[in-house]
């Protein structure tokens, strides 16, 4: 497992504020993972972080998550772990906004991986798309396209893609056959 705690990484700080400490953070966590060869959840846990302001959440960790799915193109997909109340908070208003959504979940001490499930909000097209996906091994465009004939192939793969973008789908390439499946099983969500 691939986890990254956030209070180790801050140097012990319990309380996460501000742009200058975010852009810190993006720059260590950008040096804290090597690049897997396969898609890799990789968990930003806020163990013990007992508040993390929005300006420092956009500045670091969401600023990582963006830089690994939109510059990058990484196998890492970033998932936030052991949220306090304050923090998921300041995570759902500015998800909420800006009408994005991301993995959380609680990681215990034996590494189990425990009520992952979606903050935030998508839009309601992309959140019919992410339903659609949900629980499928993996699944393409044409093959959605199959099940709903109301949504063309062509809406179908911009939605996939966007919602590849956010980091909630993981696409697989077998020649020009792009496959997507979620990070975590229908039933955890």
């Amino acid at each position: 497992m691939l986890r990254i705690v956030l209070r180790d990484l801050m140097d012990g700080e319990d309380v996460l504020f501000g742009v200058a400490m975010g852009k810190q953070c993006f720059v260590r966590l950008l040096a804290s993972a090597p690049e897997p060869e396969t898609p890799t959840p990789v968990f930003l846990d806020f163990e013990q972080v007992a508040s993390a302001t929005v300006s420092f959440l956009r500045e670091g960790p969401l600023a990582y998550r963006k830089h690994l799915r939109e510059v990058t193109s990484s196998n890492l997909y970033p998932v936030f772990a052991n949220l306090s109340e304050a923090v998921a908070d300041s995570l759902t208003d500015f998800l909420t906004s800006s009408r994005d959504a991301l993995f959380v979940c609680d990681v215990g001490a034996d590494e189990s991986i425990v009520n992952p499930r979606l903050l935030g909000q998508l839009e309601p097209m992309q959140r019919l798309t992410f339903d659609a996906v949900w629980g499928l091994e993996g699944v393409t465009a044409t093959e959605l396209n199959e099940r709903d004939r109301t949504v063309q192939v062509t809406a179908w793969n911009n939605r996939l893609a966007a919602l590849t973008q956010k980091g909630l789908l993981i696409e697989t390439k077998e020649g020009r056959r792009k496959t997507y499946r979620t990070l975590f099983a229908k039933e955890a969500v």
